[in-house]
C-alpha cells in the first residue's frame, strides 16, 4: 500500500501493518474505529500517524481492489456512520476516477504502439538499404515504448550469434565494439 500525503513524498507500506485499513481492503466494507489504540488491527503505520480514529471505504472498481481511501482524526472528536457514508461515496467517485485513468494510459500506450506498427509496415514496403531500415527501426521502437535506446540483433547461423546492426543510436562507438 501507498500513504499519499499532501507534502512530501509517496511511501510504500506494507498492507499487514495497516491495520483497519487492510481489514477494509480485503473485506471491501467500510468501517470505522473511535479509538484506533484498542482496535486489535490498529496498525502500526495507523500509531506513527498519530491516528486515534479512522474511516476508511474500498476503493474498488468492477471486481478489482484498487486500494483503500481513509480520513484520520476528526475534527468532530469521533466518526460516525454518516461519516463513513460519506468516505464510501468519495471512495467510489475515487476508483471509478483510478479507473479511468488507468484505462486512458492503457488506451495511450495501445495508440504508441499502433502508430509504431503503422510506422514498421510503411518502412518495410519503403526502404531501399537495410542500415536505413534499422535505422528507422529502432527509432520506432524506442519512440513506441519510450525508451533511451534500442539495438536490432540479427541471428548469424555460421557463428550461431546474435549480431548487433549498425547503427546503433545511443551507444558510443566503444559500447558498440564491446557487443
Amino acid at each position: 500500500m501507498r500513504l499519499y500525503r499532501l507534502e512530501g513524498p509517496v511511501v510504500t507500506l506494507p498492507s499487514s501493518q495497516c491495520g483497519i485499513c487492510k481489514r477494509v481492503f480485503t473485506t471491501r466494507t467500510a468501517e470505522h474505529s473511535n479509538d484506533i489504540a484498542r482496535d486489535p488491527d490498529g496498525g502500526e503505520v495507523l500509531q506513527e500517524l498519530s491516528a486515534r480514529q479512522v474511516a476508511a471505504a474500498p476503493l474498488s472498481a468492477g471486481e478489482d481492489a484498487l486500494g483503500v481511501l481513509a480520513a484520520i482524526n476528526s475534527l468532530q472528536g469521533a466518526f460516525n456512520e454518516s461519516d463513513v457514508r460519506m468516505v464510501s461515496i468519495l471512495a467510489d467517485r475515487a476508483a471509478l476516477t483510478i479507473e479511468n485513468s488507468q484505462l486512458l494510459a492503457k488506451l495511450e500506450r495501445q495508440v504508441q504502439e499502433l502508430i509504431g506498427l503503422q510506422r514498421l509496415s510503411k518502412l518495410l514496403t519503403t526502404s531501399d538499404s537495410m542500415e536505413q531500415v534499422v535505422s528507422e527501426s529502432i527509432r520506432i521502437v524506442t519512440d513506441a515504448l519510450d525508451c533511451e535506446k534500442g539495438i536490432v540483433l540479427l541471428y548469424d547461423e555460421k557463428t550461431d550469434s546474435l549480431i548487433a546492426q549498425e547503427p546503433i543510436p545511443g551507444l558510443s562507438d566503444a559500447q558498440v565494439a564491446a557487443l
